[in-house]
């Protein structure tokens, strides 16, 4: 036959470059496109590489690229339609192919030379891919595209059974030189890769134009939703003579206007604007800017009722000529709560000010203070702005900060939970002020949500520092001997109950008297009787770890309390306790003190029995020592 295959693949090449431009120049925002583009592309490339075939004997470029080119360009028409079709992929089919026709081609071409065996892999290689795209197209439920999917799966199929049939054919013909030999069946290669380029890509062209149409009238319909169903009065005016050329029912409303009254008229007409005026300097900032945002001016009802407003407005062309459109809010409501809002503030700022308790705000949703009074100063010696700019680690003691972030989150959870019930907690804190020094500080909250939706803290505190010091020294006296500093009787009864338990067994019990107290009184007065008294605490108080209590129980009797003691290591305690003891002299008196122990080991023992035993033991220690007070002999 008289064909020439080169001019044809030289006609696929230039439809296949015009077919990649045109896509191209399509809408780019669809997924698929760039795709699609690109398949043209390869088309082109390919082609080009097979017509160069009877002229050049780089098998490499002709035939391997060339036909991997052509497979890749049906590859992506593949990616682009199931992109733009939004349908599932398979990601491992088209490599797979790919690759293996790749393989063979360069296997067929420099190793085992055979054009029958390269025209069979690479035509199945085409049937394959065709049949993926031709079944995902047939398991469309519903296409979006009614028209054009049928006809895009009949053509794939198509493709798919004459690739079949031609890669079947080459195992059984005579071989032919090379791709641009113009058997029969090439010749319907060529002319179908054209025909069939052709019709695919002028059906994505329509698909594509109808899919644009649609979004443009699914945004049409939607700007006439919003524009008419918008509760803020809107319209549209012509610019160069401020003609009214749409409205919504939100602006009759607003206005008090009919539609009749309001359709060709202009603003001025409408005598909308309060101040006639308003309007050069609402257009200037129009034009100035090409829009405005959020523009207050006063406007004028039907019913001579003057509104505050706010607009915002845009230049938009229409039919080539500008246009305005605007949204108008009516914001007299909201301008008279802000000059009420400002007047309370005003109110609520002196009282703040004035007063001696620091009131505050804590933004808990962004975790810092919005609002600190002056009175901060007083308790803290810090300015508002430095009191502001804390957090509240730095606010506050590491105790109290560890109290407080357990008392948010479990206020906060209760808060959430019911906003509308009563939420004032008091707590009581240290903070430091600027000078270095701890005060206590009681702190009275609310919770509540601000207008932008943060959880928000309302704060009081008031100085307790010298409450919390007169009620710890009440709180010590309440437990402590006035005189020795150490515990008293009521801590020592109390004690004992706490440490009467199996898991502090054996519990150690000492008893210790202080010889002769009453004949030192008599003798040198009861001074000198209370600094014997304090001498002998303070040695308690060297010599007793942190665990065993010491306590004054009576005028010169004392009882150290051991938990989880031993009798050896009590005999070691009071070993060490007459060892102090008997390098002490006060004024030439020697301090004697007499001790006795006693230990509970049996769970059933009583502690009364327990202190009894100490007592006998003591007292029987008081009798193997001299009752009367020595003095050191003279030099």
């Amino acid at each position: 036959m008289n064909i020439d295959l080169a001019t044809i693949a030289l006609i696929l090449v230039i439809s296949s470059v015009f077919q990649a431009i045109f896509i191209f120049f399509l809408s780019s925002k669809y997924p698929g496109v760039d795709h699609f583009g690109a398949s043209c592309s390869f088309f082109a490339l390919g082609f080009l590489f097979v017509m160069l075939q009877g002229s050049s004997d780089n098998g490499l470029v002709t035939v391997v690229i060339g036909n991997a080119l052509l497979l890749l360009a049906l590859i992506f028409q593949y990616l682009g339609l199931v992109n733009y079709l939004d349908l599932p992929e398979n990601k491992w089919l088209p490599s797979i192919v790919f690759g293996f026709c790749l393989v063979l081609l360069i296997y067929f071409e420099f190793v085992f030379n055979s054009i029958s065996l390269r025209i069979f892999f690479v035509y199945l290689s085409f049937a394959t891919i065709a049949l993926l795209i031709a079944t995902t197209l047939f398991n469309i439920r519903k296409p979006p595209f009614p028209r054009q999917i049928p006809l895009l799966f009949m053509m794939y199929a198509v493709m798919s059974v004459f690739s079949g049939f031609r890669a079947i054919f080459a195992l059984f013909s005579a071989p032919i030189s090379n791709a641009l030999t113009p058997t029969i069946f090439q010749i319907f290669s060529f002319s179908g890769a054209f025909i069939f380029n052709i019709i695919v890509t002028f059906t994505f062209i329509v698909m594509n134009n109808e899919r644009m149409s649609a979004d443009i009238r699914t945004a049409k319909e939607q700007f006439e939703q919003i524009f008419n169903l918008s509760p803020d009065a809107s319209l549209i005016t012509n610019l160069p003579n401020s003609k009214i050329i749409n409205f919504n029912l939100g602006f009759l409303n607003f206005t008090g206007f009919s539609r009749e009254e309001v359709e060709n008229k202009s603003l001025l007409e409408l005598n909308l604007y309060e101040q006639p005026a308003d309007r050069e300097k609402l257009l200037k900032a129009i034009t100035d800017n090409q829009s405005v945002d959020d523009y207050e001016l006063n406007f004028r009802t039907k019913n001579n009722d003057i509104r505050i407003c706010s607009v915002s407005a845009k230049i938009i062309i229409m039919n080539n000529t500008p246009h305005i459109i605007s949204i108008i809010n009516d914001i007299t409501e909201r301008k008279k709560a802000e000059l009420a809002l400002i007047k309370s503030e005003e109110k609520y700022r002196f009282l703040t000010e004035f007063a001696s308790d620091v009131i505050w705000l804590f933004n808990l949703t962004h975790n810092t203070f919005t609002y600190m009074s002056p009175s901060i100063f007083q308790l803290r010696g810090l300015t508002p702005e430095e009191a502001m700019a804390e957090n509240l680690a730095d606010s506050m003691t590491a105790d109290s900060l560890q109290r407080v972030r357990a008392n948010l989150k479990k206020n906060v959870q209760t808060f959430i939970a019911n906003p509308k019930a009563p939420n004032t907690y008091l707590i009581e804190i240290q903070q430091p002020c600027k000078d270095g020094r701890l005060i206590w500080v009681e702190v009275s909250t609310k919770y509540r949500y601000h207008a932008s939706g943060d959880i928000e803290l309302v704060g009081v505190s008031r100085n307790i520092d010298k409450r919390k010091k007169a009620e710890e020294k009440v709180l010590y006296l309440s437990y402590h001997d006035q005189l020795t500093g150490l515990y008293n009787r009521r801590f020592y009864e109390e004690e004992l109950l706490r440490l009467d338990t199996l898991r502090n067994l054996p519990i150690a019990l000492i008893m210790a008297d202080v010889n002769g107290l009453k004949l030192i009184n008599d003798a040198y007065g009861h001074q000198m009787g209370d600094k014997i008294l304090k001498e002998f605490a303070q040695i308690l108080k060297s010599e007793c770890r942190h665990d065993e209590i010491a306590s004054r129980v009576g005028g010169d009797e004392f009882v150290i309390l051991f938990s989880k003691t031993d009798r050896n290591s009590v005999e070691n305690i009071v070993k060490r306790l007459n060892a102090a003891i008997s390098k002490v002299r006060i004024d030439n008196i020697i301090l004697s003190v007499s001790m006795g122990f006693a230990i509970k080991t049996d769970p059933h023992d009583d502690l009364t029995d327990v202190f009894k035993r100490a007592e006998d033991a003591m007292y029987q220690h008081k009798l193997t020592i001299s009752p009367s007070i020595k003095k050191p002999p003279s030099n």
